[in-house]
């Protein structure tokens, strides 16, 4: 039988997923557990992401909400503070500043948003990209932001990823970060 503890972070975990869902596809990876979302996410209007679509894989530990999910962009995405080869989202928000009180809903709807607004090559994850941020050249970095959303994150990108593995980390009028209607 399950710990008081655990039926709390269950029954908090299902709350957030049908909050998310509102806004959101959010899709359970094992119907029968709760410890693993995949969230298409739309990139937010009037940034560089825009018109971007995103798989977002979320891994919810079992000491959650004590301990922050982990983020991880299924399908490829240029940003200094996201691993060019594991998607991984690398942000002192999600990792040593968390606090139990964030929510899922939050993360999507304020945290990635803002992320992908203001990127911070300072503490870069993606070398080349900070760089390109922080010392070469914005037009080239904007460029390759472009050319990524273009090649990587479509819809069709998304559907299809599981068949051909392409653009992908595995083979397996929009509001920022929203499902489209």
């Amino acid at each position: 039988m399950s710990s008081p503890s655990s039926l709390d972070r269950d029954k908090r975990i299902q709350e957030e997923i049908s909050k998310l869902m509102k806004d959101f596809q959010v899709k359970l990876t094992d119907e029968d557990k709760l410890d693993k979302l995949e969230v298409v996410f739309h990139g937010p209007k009037e940034t560089l992401y825009e018109g971007g679509v995103w798989k977002i894989i979320v891994d919810i530990p079992s000491r959650y909400p004590l301990e922050p999910p982990k983020f991880t962009f299924a399908n490829k995405i240029f940003h200094p503070n996201i691993n060019n080869e594991s998607g991984f989202v690398c942000v002192d928000l999600l990792d040593e500043n968390w606090h139990p009180d964030y929510s899922l809903v939050a993360i999507f709807d304020q945290i990635i948003p803002q992320l992908l607004r203001e990127p911070n090559p300072k503490s870069a994850n993606n070398l080349e990209a900070g760089a390109l941020l922080l010392c070469q050249s914005k037009e080239m970095f904007e460029q390759r932001v472009r050319e990524y959303c273009a090649k990587y994150a479509k819809m069709q990108d998304i559907q299809s990823e599981s068949s051909s593995g392409e653009g992908s980390r595995s083979n397996q009028d929009q509001t920022p970060g929203h499902a489209n209607p």
